[in-house]
């Protein structure tokens, strides 16, 4: 199997996409484990590059970065489960169980940048990992790449992640805020019901964890926002659900709101479909109708979702997309694609109650 050119990804919207990466990366299963916990072992991945660019001109990022390959935490749902195939791990389990560091980012990027190489052209970080994953703590390869990333004038990052770890480094994310031109942090939460989120988000922090470390942020002066992707027609889909949510967003200090429906293909289609036998057996013969459907809903089903979370989130009082973006960046440039995921296959799913 040929190595992608790519390591970056916005979740559950697209199709495998055409990312130039550098040099193509690929692992041998017989990597030295350098590290190991009951669930997860840890080996090095050397990267010719850490700066990725995206090419998409629809995403509001230029660049991505993604200290780690694999992620702890284990989101049934997870879209880039698919990547650990390319470092010969056939099991779509090993994306939680064998994770990759890139112990040489922070030096790998510094030596990477240029003068002016980032001015006007945003950088996301943890578009296809979690940045700070329990290996962080471990590894602190995310704190040595902010280390670097505070020398640069005119940056602006955004953090995507589920832990509140990322309160940890405050004291950077204030200094960068200070040199550069913004910072922002994604919280990824898809439901406050932490029995839920257990079953779907495995290993990672608690719904109140996570809106408090949105708290903390706020307090400190940093921006967030909250990334309610994706959305599980009949599970997260309902308005209590998404205004119990938003809300708490809201309230936590967030100034945005994104989401969008799932979108299930391969490896995390396997994944999922034990978490539905086990929780919601009903919900079955609609999602695996999606296998015809190239992992999307149909427009039936999608666009009235949509729709949902567009009213609560403006009867919240939250934005769609980041003060800061681009005046002509719509809406659909900075979540939505323009390659829409809505067939048009009949599917029956009722709203989650």
């Amino acid at each position: 199997m040929k190595a992608p050119e790519f390591d970056t990804l916005i979740p559950s919207l697209f199709p495998v996409p055409r990312v130039r990466a550098g040099r193509p990366i690929r692992a041998r299963r017989v990597d030295p484990v350098v590290d190991e916990t009951p669930r997860a072992q840890f080996r090095p991945l050397a990267s010719a590059t850490i700066l990725n660019e995206n090419p998409n001109r629809a995403l509001d990022f230029r660049w991505t970065i993604n200290p780690y390959r694999g992620c702890e935490f284990g989101c049934s749902y997870c879209y880039a489960r698919y990547t650990h195939a390319y470092l010969d791990h056939a099991d779509p389990e090993s994306f939680e169980s064998r994770v990759y560091v890139k112990f040489q980012a922070g030096p790998t990027l510094a030596e990477t940048l240029k003068p002016g190489m980032l001015r006007g052209r945003p950088v996301a970080m943890g578009t296809a990992t979690d940045p700070y994953q329990p290996a962080e703590k471990r590894f602190g390869v995310t704190r040595r790449l902010l280390e670097v990333l505070v020398r640069c004038p005119d940056l602006e990052l955004s953090i995507t992640t589920k832990s509140p770890l990322v309160t940890r480094d405050i004291d950077l994310l204030q200094r960068i805020a200070r040199v550069g031109k913004s910072v922002r942090i994604n919280m990824s939460l898809i439901s406050m019901n932490p029995h839920l989120t257990r079953s779907l988000d495995r290993h990672a922090p608690s719904p109140g964890r996570r809106i408090e470390a949105m708290r903390v942020l706020h307090a400190a002066g940093i921006r967030t926002a909250i990334f309610v992707m994706p959305i599980l027609p009949g599970i997260t889909d309902s308005e209590a659900e998404m205004r119990a949510l938003l809300r708490a967003a809201k309230e936590a200090g967030a100034e945005a709101a994104v989401g969008d429906v799932v979108r299930l293909m391969g490896s995390a289609r396997t994944s999922f479909e034990p978490i539905l036998r086990k929780h919601f057996p009903h919900l079955l013969p609609a999602y695996r109708s999606l296998r015809e459907n190239g992992g999307c809903f149909p427009a039936d089903v999608v666009h009235p979702i949509r729709e949902r979370f567009r009213a609560i989130r403006d009867e919240v009082g939250l934005e769609a997309r980041a003060p800061e973006s681009p005046a002509n960046q719509t809406e659909s440039g900075w979540l939505f694609s323009s390659m829409e995921c809505a067939g048009t296959q009949e599917v029956s799913v009722a709203p989650s109650t």
